[in-house]
């Protein structure tokens, strides 16, 4: 029996970016120009139990497409920054987007529209995951701690601190009780539970 991934037809996602394109000129300004700007991917998620894929692109583009069934389900106009991450929240309602300036924005994706700013950041997240209850936001924006956002207040929480000369380089979630996994640049895995 061939699985879903197996159906998938050769060009398929090229011919979503064209659409996308497409909708991004009559939607964003450029429906009077003859050139589309370049839309490069800079930032790649699945989404919906693996139904769909969160795509961040160059010329402040996002998207949500079904690779399944060949069609482009949305496109939203993204920060005027160069995206770097994108996450979904465990309900497939929210959508974080990191970018180069140094903000994480969340996406009503029933909406359509930006929902909350987080700013503060010391740097660019080079990584980010929701906790379990889609509650709190986990990002990696500094060398050697995990801020933990809580999403109600907009603000930041709790800080996880490694040692000094720890470099953070990447962020997972596993289970329900909000086990992170934090990849280390030295290859080490650093893993914090609830009570850590």
């Amino acid at each position: 029996e061939q699985t879903s991934r197996q159906r998938l037809q050769p060009g398929c996602f090229e011919r979503l970016c064209a659409q996308s394109e497409a909708l991004y000129a009559k939607n964003f300004g450029f429906s009077n120009s003859p050139v589309i700007p370049a839309i490069s991917v800079t930032a790649l998620a699945w989404a919906g139990g693996g139904e769909w894929i969160l795509t961040g692109h160059s010329a402040r583009v996002l998207r949500l497409t079904d690779p399944h069934r060949g069609r482009l389900l949305a496109t939203l106009r993204g920060p005027e920054a160069l995206v770097s991450l994108l996450a979904l929240s465990p309900d497939g309602r929210h959508m974080a987007v990191a970018s180069h300036d140094r903000t994480v924005r969340l996406y009503d994706l029933a909406t359509r529209e930006q929902s909350a700013l987080l700013t503060g950041m010391r740097r660019p997240a080079t990584a980010l995951c929701f906790l379990a209850d889609g509650g709190y936001l986990a990002t990696v924006c500094q060398e050697n701690a995990v801020q933990i956002w809580d999403l109600e207040t907009r603000s930041p929480g709790t800080t996880l601190w490694g040692p000094a000369d720890d470099v953070f380089v990447g962020l997972a979630l596993f289970g329900e009780s909000n086990h992170l996994a934090v990849a280390l640049a030295d290859g080490r895995i650093r893993i914090w539970g609830p009570a850590s």
